[in-house]
């Protein structure tokens, strides 16, 4: 989980981790600012009993782009399986044990990705997705960790669609794509997806697995 100066999203992150139904776990945050930050998110774990199950890893403002602090979160990890966890979204509790179960059932697939969501704009409204895989749902095989897994904020969807995985017909409330004032995307990009979004299923379907769960 990446994450910067974003207390309250993060803490809510955390909590939806710590209540994941899947056993063997552990979250990797990589905090960007400053030493009082870092601080305050050990209190914030700690206060969640949550040391054994986490690690934290401090880094500066200046230190890369967004793929490269994903790249280095990847690096630390040390499971089987690899879960995007972004610091500002919301999870429902099956969603790691879901999308294990789809890999373990499919040893040839690379990764795993829900095929619906619900975005939400900046507590203001929600709205269903039914034909969008969000970025951040995916859950992919810790291979080669020598290997950079994602180049850049949009380049790593692409990727991700070169190679074998399977896109899950999930509960849209599984994973809940959160829009706010702090996201690096303009407005109009995200009404703009969320205008686009019947047909980005339809292109990983032509490539992957499509799994009803």
């Amino acid at each position: 989980m990446l994450t910067y100066i974003s207390y309250e999203r993060m803490e809510n992150a955390l909590c939806c981790f710590l209540k994941q139904t899947y056993p063997k776990k552990e979250l990797i945050i990589v905090a960007n600012g400053s030493e009082t930050y870092t601080e305050q998110i050990r209190e914030i774990v700690s206060s969640h009993n949550a040391d054994d199950c986490v690690k934290i890893y401090e880094i500066r403002n200046n230190f890369g782009t967004i793929a490269d602090m994903r790249n280095l979160a990847v690096w630390f990890c040390n499971g089987e399986f690899i879960c995007i966890w972004d610091d500002d979204d919301i999870y429902g509790d099956r969603r790691i044990e879901m999308q294990v179960e789809s890999l373990n059932k499919n040893r040839d697939k690379f990764y795993s990705i829900f095929g619906n969501c619900t975005y939400h704009l900046d507590g203001y409204s929600e709205k269903v997705l039914t034909n969008i895989c969000p970025k951040g749902s995916i859950l992919f095989r810790n291979k080669q960790k020598n290997d950079e897994v994602f180049m850049g904020e949009d380049d790593e969807y692409q990727r991700f669609q070169k190679k074998d995985g399977i896109v899950l017909k999930n509960n849209p409330k599984d994973y809940i794509f959160v829009k706010h004032k702090l996201n690096v995307r303009s407005d109009s990009y995200f009404h703009e997806l969320v205008r686009n979004n019947e047909s980005i299923v339809e292109k990983f379907k032509k490539k992957n697995s499509y799994e009803e769960n």
